[in-house]
């Protein structure tokens, strides 16, 4: 039962990771500088996260500390150094952005690890253990885990302000893309 605990608190802690610190675009119809914008601030939220600094980690590593922190803590990991092991190989690519009317796409291309083989590597090695060696293996499971490739789309969407909203289409391709 307390290793389904520990499995748990990875699997909230980096979707943390993956689902916050970013923020919506802003701009009133489509046009090249709607596509500029959309591109520019998905690019700053991302250089974040690559960079491992900024508003966007510090938001992350906040918000796993709040869901996970105790459970963390009881490991002997922090949110800091498990969101650090996380980012180590993170980057991406914005390959296009194209719209019509009141809806958008941005093409990702992100450098990640996959949460699910970092999962499945965890509950292999960390079975039967202490808290304390559960929380090594954990940290050194982030780390092996291989960094891969893979493309989605984020999807915007024009609000009745006439500003884009891409937070939502954002996390979702982002934990498409880590998973």
């Amino acid at each position: 039962m307390r290793h389904n605990r520990f499995v748990s608190v990875l699997v909230v802690a980096l979707c943390c990771v993956l689902a916050l610190g970013l923020t919506a675009c802003g701009g009133s119809d489509f046009s090249d500088d709607d596509s500029n914008a959309i591109g520019s601030d998905i690019s700053s939220r991302l250089d974040e996260l690559k960079a491992d600094s900024g508003d966007s980690v510090d938001l992350v590593k906040d918000t796993v500390n709040t869901y996970v922190g105790s459970q963390l803590e009881e490991m002997g990991v922090s949110a800091d150094d498990l969101v650090d092991a996380y980012l180590q190989s993170f980057d991406y690519e914005i390959s296009d952005i194209s719209g019509s009317g009141g809806s958008a796409t941005c093409k990702i291309k992100l450098t990640c690890r996959s949460v699910t083989g970092i999962i499945a590597d965890f509950q292999a090695k960390s079975k039967g253990m202490t808290p304390t060696e559960a929380g090594a293996v954990l940290l050194q499971c982030v780390k092996d885990a291989p960094a891969t490739q893979q493309e989605a789309d984020a999807y915007c969407q024009k609000g009745s302000d006439g500003s884009w909203e891409c937070l939502e289409g954002l996390k979702q391709a982002l934990v498409k893309l880590c998973f």
